[in-house]
């Protein structure tokens, strides 16, 4: 379940990415929901348990919860300059 919470959550970040960003290019939009994905993956899966610790398939921690969105936010302020950079060329 935490899991589950934790894609769909990753997949809401990026699209709001999106509409932040007023992204209307359709590899943009893929690109920077599967980014907010794996931000939060990497975030559960890295940082919080070296901050909060383990943030397991059952248990629901809230700090670890945070820490990956954080994650999620970092990832997707790195991959939308990438993004960019490459619709230029």
């Amino acid at each position: 379940m935490t899991w589950t919470l934790l894609l769909a959550l990753g997949a809401v970040l990026g699209w709001l990415g999106t509409v932040i960003l007023r992204s209307s290019n359709e590899r943009e939009i893929i690109a920077l929901v599967a980014a907010g994905i794996v931000g939060a993956m990497l975030g559960a899966l890295v940082i919080a348990p070296s901050l909060s610790g383990p943030f397991g398939l059952r248990e629901f921690s809230l700090p670890g919860l945070l820490l990956s969105l954080t994650g999620s936010f970092v990832a997707l302020a790195v991959a939308y300059p990438v993004i960019r950079l490459t619709r230029m060329r």
